[in-house]
């Protein structure tokens, strides 16, 4: 499909993702329904995919952390 991707505004082949990816969510969310479809490119579809991955992490560290007194 060619639309353009709400991140960047790119005319490039875009696709429907879930809500999580919006830009400023901290927390990626279950899919509540088409209200909360994004378009994104691929670009920038990996990038957020990345940043919520990273989050996780950095989230799940400082727990590990926390757990062992560190």
């Amino acid at each position: 499909m060619t639309d353009k991707c709400s991140v960047c505004d790119g005319k490039t082949d875009v696709r429907v993702h879930n809500g999580g990816f919006k830009q400023g969510v901290s927390t990626p969310q279950r899919s509540l329904g088409v209200s909360n479809k994004v378009r994104m490119c691929a670009e920038c579809y990996e990038k957020g995919l990345i940043e919520i991955q990273t989050e996780y992490w950095k989230e799940h560290i400082a727990e590990q952390k926390l757990r062992n007194g560190d």
